[in-house]
């Protein structure tokens, strides 16, 4: 059976766009655990040493030196008005495809990065984190990958 060029055109297109959305994620490492929001849409990824803090969409590095905490509880209206907000004290690390990461140092502390990615008809919200500047050397690289795998899990 030959299928007729607009049918393989359309397949190219299609498979290309599924390729570039997916690609937009930055994949884990194979050993990292999967964290869900608590109404299970969207998704991160941590290291496995963090503790996952029941289902909150929320983790803790050893010591409680990092964590994350992650809702999907905004409309993209409620999300663009909270990244307003925020903006002037972010250096926007990705602004591209639904997706939104942006990082905010407070003087004297540690580091976070404000993380919002699309879903269909919510936002998934995240703020990943630091606490003290003396761990930044460590746990930034690591806090940065994480905000890097934050998605809506449709």
């Amino acid at each position: 059976m030959r299928l007729s060029t607009l049918t393989q055109r359309t397949i190219a297109l299609t498979a290309t766009a599924i390729l570039a959305s997916s690609a937009a994620y930055a994949a884990p490492p194979a050993d990292w655990k999967k964290l869900a929001d608590r109404h299970n849409k969207c998704v991160a990824y941590v290291p496995p040493d963090w503790s996952i803090t029941s289902t909150l969409g929320a983790a803790k590095a050893p010591g409680y030196i990092a964590g994350i905490n992650m809702n999907s509880n905004q409309t993209k209206e409620r999300a663009d008005a909270t990244w307003a907000l925020c903006r002037p004290r972010l250096d926007v690390v990705e602004d591209k495809g639904g997706r939104r990461i942006g990082l905010m140092k407070d003087s004297g502390k540690g580091v976070s990065y404000v993380v919002q990615a699309e879903g269909s008809g919510f936002v998934c919200n995240a703020f990943v984190e630091v606490d003290q500047e003396k761990d930044v050397a460590k746990y930034g690289p690591i806090v940065k990958q994480i905000a890097q795998s934050i998605q809506p899990q449709e």
